[in-house]
């Protein structure tokens, strides 16, 4: 069963996308690097045990964040030379 809070984490969810969306672009686009990454661990998991539908939408899932994270690369390419 997955859990519906973060135990290392104080915060509410709300609080959580609000302090990564105010990470530095690339370090946003890192993140949503790992949280693809542990998306597909899980698809791989699902897909292990013949769950192959669930196994599709969490790829899917993880080339959306995967797309995500490479905006968020290309907003920084824009405000790297900008950064002090």
């Amino acid at each position: 069963m997955h859990p519906t809070t973060l135990s290392k984490y104080p915060g509410t969810l709300e609080d959580l996308a609000t302090e990564v969306a105010s990470l530095r672009y690339d370090k946003v686009a890192e993140f949503l690097h790992y949280l693809g990454e542990e998306i597909l661990k899980q698809r791989d998991a699902d897909r292990r045990r013949g769950r192959s539908r669930l196994a599709s939408r969490l790829e899917e899932t993880a080339e959306g964040l995967y797309k995500a994270r490479d905006c968020f690369k290309r907003a920084w390419d824009i405000c790297k030379p900008y950064e002090r």
